[in-house]
């Protein structure tokens, strides 16, 4: 089994890459920095600075992949963050970085990989999209949400468009995570990406995961809190 993950550097992408190698999984990461410190000892991950905001990074990468053979089986598009573009005053430059990183970030790989998966009749693209598309959370941050919620949508119109060829795209829709678990309705990476390695080597994967679910279930519901009383009293 190959795997590649973005944004494989810390965080989620860190744990992501641990839980995968611990299922005997061979990864592929990729990050704008260096490589996760904690990374079993072997053979089985193969790590590569690339920049997912720049395409031409992307095909490059993809070309040494490619040229060792490394056609993943699953596809997770990690990389991601809510850069600030509504601080002080809007910028439109900070607004078009979330949408460079999480939604073009992840797609280009869609398109340098789909047709190997198309021809193989299998294979897992697999999202980490945001609760936040559900309920606005980010304060100073328009585009994370904004580029998120382009992202889910994407992957839906592309898990229909290609449903009878065998490839799978799954989204995932986290919420608050941390290294520790620090609220009642957040998680830690570890289990964040237990739940995202268990669903996509399942061999009929979910097409939608949102967790934790108790965030899940209350932001679902703030969607119904008038603005005022939202911003008022949550948006801070």
């Amino acid at each position: 089994m190959k795997v590649l993950v973005t944004g494989a550097s810390r965080g989620l992408g860190a744990a992501l890459v641990e839980r995968y190698l611990f299922n005997g999984a061979q990864v592929w990461g990729v990050g704008r920095s260096s490589a996760p410190a904690r990374v079993p000892d072997g053979k089985r991950f193969i790590y590569t600075q690339c920049d997912v905001r720049d395409a031409d990074s992307i095909r490059m990468t993809v070309r040494d992949m490619t040229e060792t053979g490394f056609i993943p089986d699953i596809a997770v598009f990690n990389a991601g963050a809510p850069t600030k573009d509504a601080a002080d005053s809007f910028r439109f430059q900070s607004f078009r970085e979330n949408f460079e990183t999480n939604l073009f970030g992840a797609v280009i790989w869609v398109e340098e990989f789909l047709p190997h998966f198309m021809k193989r009749g299998s294979g897992v693209f697999a999202a980490v999209s945001s609760q936040s598309v559900f309920r606005e959370n980010h304060k100073d941050v328009v585009g994370y949400s904004a580029s998120k919620l382009a992202l889910t949508k994407a992957f839906e119109n592309l898990r229909l468009q290609y449903l009878p060829t065998g490839v799978r795209f799954v989204t995932f829709h986290p919420g608050r995570m941390s290294k520790v678990r620090n609220s009642v309705i957040g998680t830690t990476y570890s289990n964040a990406a237990r739940i995202i390695c268990v669903n996509t080597l399942a061999a009929s994967p979910r097409p939608v995961v949102n967790f934790p679910a108790l965030q899940y279930y209350m932001t679902r519901v703030l969607r119904f809190v008038p603005d005022a009383v939202f911003h008022r009293f949550i948006f801070r």
